[in-house]
This record gives structure tokens, C-alpha cells and sequence, in this order.
């Protein structure tokens, strides 16, 4: 499953699987010091999920979608 993160200052960010066209955008949290994840869907199946602050979120997103191609 592709990844990368990067570091902005002190701003943490992770984003794993591809995305290049979705239908679907969901967005998890909005406040500062809770985090927030945004996951593009197509089709109703999780293409790829970007975070801030939630590297677990996104470690288990990672492997739903790895179950979901049947790695």
C-alpha cells in the first residue's frame, strides 16, 4: 500500500493508499489539538486517507485497505 509522510514545522502528515479520482470525501475532526483525517472514497470503498495527529487512524486504514485488495 503506498505512503509518505511529511513534517510542516510541527505538523505531522500522513497519507496512505492512491487516489487520483473519488467520488466521496469524508472528513473527521475540525478542531485544533483533536486531529483530523479526510478519506477519498469511489464507489463506496476507501481509496486513500490523509491525516493530521492520527497516525494510528491512519496504520489501521492502511491495513483495511490492504485486506480490502486481498494483500
Amino acid at each position: 500500500m503506498p505512503f509518505f509522510w511529511s513534517q510542516h514545522y510541527d505538523v505531522p502528515i500522513n497519507y496512505v493508499g492512491h487516489a487520483e479520482k473519488w467520488d466521496e470525501l469524508t472528513i473527521d475532526g475540525r478542531r485544533r489539538g483533536q486531529g483530523l483525517s479526510a478519506a477519498l472514497h469511489a464507489h463506496g470503498r476507501v481509496l486513500a486517507v490523509a491525516s493530521i495527529y492520527r497516525d494510528v487512524e491512519s496504520l489501521k486504514a492502511e491495513v483495511m485497505m490492504e485486506l480490502a485488495a486481498g494483500a
